[in-house]
């Protein structure tokens, strides 16, 4: 009898941390503030830009600048290799540290690369980010294949809960 009431004892014990682990991890969680701010979206040119091998893009390559510049504010975009949009912002946070987010973009359609043969309906990426300072994500629209016209979809996400979501239209 006194072993059953120490394993019952343990199995309180061990239950009431775990309780008290996930409601600190919540505590945590609500503590944080994030705030996103879209500094203009559109068609634009990205200043310095270096090309580096990217497997996850559907291009097998990304690029890479110091600044993308927005010529003309438009969410209509034309299915045109060489165009380049995006969206310019900057993030508020409470956390100390950089900020890592995750950007999506869902394609109307999946790309199919000719050389490599894979399907792509999306892209994802993680961008780490200084608090405060502006900064872009932007696609580049530079194989054929890749003109896909319709709803092209980015989101930003935080910490799994969505801060941002953009529609482009390529026509």
């Amino acid at each position: 009898m006194k072993i059953k009431y120490t394993i019952i004892g343990l199995m309180l014990c061990v239950g009431c941390t775990q309780r008290e682990d996930h409601v600190m991890d919540k505590t945590e969680i609500q503590k944080e503030s994030i705030k996103f701010h879209e500094v203009g979206y559109g068609i634009g040119n990205e200043e310095n830009a270096r090309i580096l091998p990217d497997s996850l893009d559907p291009t097998g390559k990304s690029m890479q600048g110091d600044a993308f510049y927005i010529t003309t504010k438009t969410d209509t975009i034309p299915a045109k290799i060489g165009t380049e949009f995006g969206v310019k912002f900057n993030v508020e946070a409470t956390a100390a540290d950089d900020i890592e987010l995750t950007k999506i973009w869902l394609f109307p359609q999946s790309l199919t690369n000719p050389i490599t043969h894979k399907q792509y309906d999306r892209l994802i990426k993680t961008l780490w980010l200084t608090q405060s300072r502006t900064t872009y994500t932007t696609y580049k629209l530079e194989d054929s294949f890749e003109l896909v016209k319709g709803d092209w979809k980015l989101r930003i996400y935080y910490k799994h809960h969505l801060l941002y979501s953009k529609h482009f239209w390529i026509q």
